[in-house]
């Protein structure tokens, strides 16, 4: 049975204390503006969400993430609950990010167990309200669970675990917060209000590192991560 539990209840100086090798090294996803974002890159075992209104664009976004890690040599992978593979597959084509492998899957300990087989760095979870248990638990028990099994697995094997969650159009979390306050990092994915074409990765939580937020424009390819500077945006916002 796999106590999910943080439970160290030994006190000792901050200086005695042994800091795994992992926190010295970051994965890159080769986009320089968004390994810069996060502070030089992920951590192994680093869990994020990335949260977003329908049709933002989260899907692109993360899609062009992992085929920057599969083209730098890091094993990537998308499992969805929600879309299809074919559908992901067709996303895929038109943003050419066609090294990414794709699967859907749904149940927590059949995910992770895949993770060790194929010795996954990094995965996506398409969504978190997709995502059921073995144990067969309902609500808050289940959300409660998964937030405890899929940090505490991705620290286990060392793998990077981002989880996407829905927004409201007001921009807030749809359900509760328990999972983003579990997690290390935190991502908002949203567009500008003056021109949709802009969008904006802000990072609202980074346990490894700092926060902040990065502008790029969407073109109908994917995202061109070119910086777009806060003056361009100033100047949309007067216009």
């Amino acid at each position: 049975m796999i106590d999910l539990n943080i439970s160290n209840t030994k006190f000792d100086k901050a200086k005695n204390i042994e800091i795994p090798k992992e926190y010295s090294f970051r994965m890159k996803s080769g986009i320089k503006e968004v390994d810069n974002l996060l502070g030089g890159g992920f951590v192994a075992g680093q869990t994020f969400t990335l949260a977003g209104t329908a049709g933002s664009g989260k899907t692109t976004l993360l899609l062009q993430l992992l085929e920057g890690f599969s083209t730098n040599g890091i094993r990537a992978a998308y499992i969805s609950g929600e879309e299809p593979v074919h559908q992901l597959a067709f996303t895929s084509k038109r943003i050419n990010t066609n090294n990414v492998l794709l699967a859907n899957m749904s149940i927590i300990e059949d995910i992770f167990d895949e993770v060790v087989k194929n010795d996954f760095h990094i995965i996506i979870l398409d969504s978190f309200p997709s995502i059921t248990s073995r144990k067969g638990l309902k609500k808050v028990q289940l959300e409660t669970y998964l937030a405890n099994y899929i940090t505490f697995m991705a620290k286990k094997t060392k793998t990077v675990v981002g989880t996407v969650l829905h927004c409201t159009k007001r921009g807030t979390y749809k359900g509760t917060t328990l999972f983003p306050h579990n997690v290390d990092s935190n991502f908002m994915f949203r567009r500008n209000k003056f021109d949709q074409s802009i969008c904006e990765i802000e990072i609202t939580k980074n346990r490894f590192g700092s926060t902040g937020t990065r502008n790029f424009r969407m073109k109908s390819n994917g995202i061109d991560f070119t910086l777009i500077s806060e003056e361009e945006i100033s100047k949309q916002q007067t216009k």
